[in-house]
């Protein structure tokens, strides 16, 4: 009887096998397991650069709206690295599928590039705050709506209020969508021209040197 208990466990559970049918080598790597850490880290490689790619991308997106203030692209491209790794190494430790590939997501950088530019608006029209304190409000606006965000999808997928989704009618999902790439689209044009303020300012003559610094 125990040992059909384990047979269904192990069913259940095929990443967490019975203790009788672990490795008995003293927990050493056989040729099999380096080869799986090999085929692993192969395609780890491209998924890092395309993740990298679209942090640096969406960082530049959200950015690029708050001309004249002091928020940094980059500081955004290390949070969005920083999420990305850490879920990247808590979900598949508190899954059970370890094969989960986190990247930061195109639908929520409009909301954050929405965001940025509701803070800079108020504070042109303000006109009492520095641009540090903008930047520094703006900067700490995007891990709270993070946070907020997060706390709003765990309640979504606890509740399986997702469902309502397959109710909606195909040309309000397919609206959405596309306004997700027309928002892209326009973004970077303002992204470019962002860029070409930027090295405009630095030199008459646009040099490696001066698209490095601003990269």
């Amino acid at each position: 009887m125990r040992q059909q208990q384990r047979s269904i466990m192990a069913v259940m559970d095929p990443y967490n096998p019975p203790a009788a049918k672990k490795r008995g080598d003293g927990g050493r790597l056989s040729l099999r397991d380096w080869k799986s850490w090999l085929s692993a880290f192969s395609a780890a490689v491209p998924l890092f650069l395309l993740s990298y790619s679209s942090c640096v991308s969406y960082a530049h997106l959200i950015v690029s709206g708050a001309y004249g203030y002091p928020i940094r692209a980059v500081v955004v491209t290390s949070m969005h690295l920083f999420s990305s790794g850490l879920t990247g190494i808590l979900l598949p430790m508190q899954s059970k599928c370890p094969l989960i590939i986190p990247s930061a997501d195109i639908s929520v950088t409009m909301f954050y590039q929405m965001i940025v530019m509701d803070i800079v608006n108020a504070a042109s029209e303000d006109g009492t705050l520095s641009p540090e304190a903008v930047a520094a409000t703006a900067l700490l606006a995007l891990p709270v709506n993070t946070i907020l965000m997060s706390l709003v999808f765990f309640v979504v997928g606890e509740k399986k209020i997702t469902v309502v989704v397959s109710y909606l009618p195909y040309p309000v999902v397919a609206g959405f969508l596309g306004s997700i790439g027309l928002a892209i689209f326009v973004g970077a044009f303002a992204v470019l021209e962002d860029a070409s303020s930027t090295l405009c300012s630095t030199t008459k003559k646009p040099t490696c040197h001066n698209l490095l610094m601003w990269s």
